[in-house]
């Protein structure tokens, strides 16, 4: 990589000993950000993960397209923690009233 994009845009190296586990959920545009971002959080510390982080992937024309990872330290459970922060996000779903987005992924 040249010196010039090295210095303006930082890399960070991770360790492959710690993978992402991460889940997508889409929801009705008028359900306030900090609710949804609450709501995966604490299904990502549930799990448990590391170094959480949430983004907002897609606005739509009723819709966001929120993201949810974080590191897991078990690397040989990484499977069974994606179902578990996919359970646990329906989880606080159902809990919350909060109905999620059918993605027809042909449909773009």
């Amino acid at each position: 990589l040249p010196n010039l994009f090295l210095a303006s845009h930082p890399v960070k190296v991770t360790p492959s000993s710690e993978p992402l586990v991460a889940a997508e959920i889409t929801v009705g545009n008028r359900i306030p950000r900090e609710r949804v971002e609450d709501l995966l959080i604490g299904a990502a510390e549930r799990v448990p993960l590391q170094e959480i982080s949430v983004h907002i992937l897609r606005l739509g024309k009723s819709s966001v397209t929120f993201r949810v990872g974080g590191r897991f330290s078990e690397t040989g459970e990484v499977p069974a923690a994606r179902s578990r922060l996919n359970a646990l996000i329906l989880d606080a779903c159902q809990n919350e009233d909060i109905d999620w987005v059918f993605q027809d992924k042909g449909s773009h």
